[in-house]
């Protein structure tokens, strides 16, 4: 799968780059809770932690049912989302497909990785014969619930409370979700064009 904008898209991820998108991912993990963990606590969750992680998924045999894209611009890595089944208990039998992780490297937001992201998910998703897509956010995080409700997202009403760190401290994350029609045409869906500041500081979905 590949979206090109010239020297930028987005593609299935491979073993290759677990490295890459642990070190992307512990960025994004710090910029997320900068204002939410003491340091010591965002100091464990390191690139190598990440990286062997992914590099664990991204071996053959993989989980059909998920799947790591990444975007990139000029062959570098700049951007990932991570998809899987929701094992929700209130989606059970939806055939849902959530938004496990998500987010642009800071340095390279503001050029619509974001939004193509997000429409490469919408996509996989939609060939895969889902019919919702669902994300947890941050409730304080209002720059990633805005940039999803201009995608066409909205929140459903249900919120938990999801332990962050080793000593049990909780942050409070809202879904999201987004109803995928069968045909692209039929309805309203995620673009490549976003509002201002459409890029997720790792969209409340922050942990592989």
């Amino acid at each position: 799968m590949s979206r090109i904008h010239s020297d930028v898209g987005v593609r299935q991820a491979g073993a290759g780059d677990a490295e890459t998108v642990g070190r992307i991912q512990a960025e994004l993990w710090r910029d997320a809770y900068a204002d939410d963990l003491p340091p010591q606590a965002l100091a464990v969750s390191t690139a190598e932690a990440f990286a062997a992680a992914w590099r664990a998924s991204l071996t053959p045999p993989t989980q059909p049912d998920h799947a790591l894209l990444l975007a990139h611009a000029g062959g570098d890595v700049v951007g990932l989302v991570a998809l899987g089944p929701s094992e929700d208990p209130d989606l059970a039998g939806a055939g849902a497909v959530e938004l496990l992780v998500g987010g642009v490297a800071v340095p390279r937001r503001g050029a619509g990785h974001g939004s193509r992201l997000l429409a490469a998910a919408t996509d996989l998703t939609r060939d895969r014969g889902a019919g919702l897509l669902t994300a947890w956010v941050l409730v304080s995080h209002e720059r990633t619930r805005a940039f999803l409700q201009g995608a066409g997202f909205g929140p459903d009403r249900a919120r938990r409370e999801r332990i962050v760190d080793p000593d049990g401290r909780t942050v409070l994350e809202a879904r999201f979700a987004a109803a995928i029609a069968p045909d692209p045409a039929a309805a309203p869906r995620v673009t490549d064009r976003s509002p201002a500041g459409d890029e997720s500081r790792d969209s409340g979905v922050d942990e592989a």
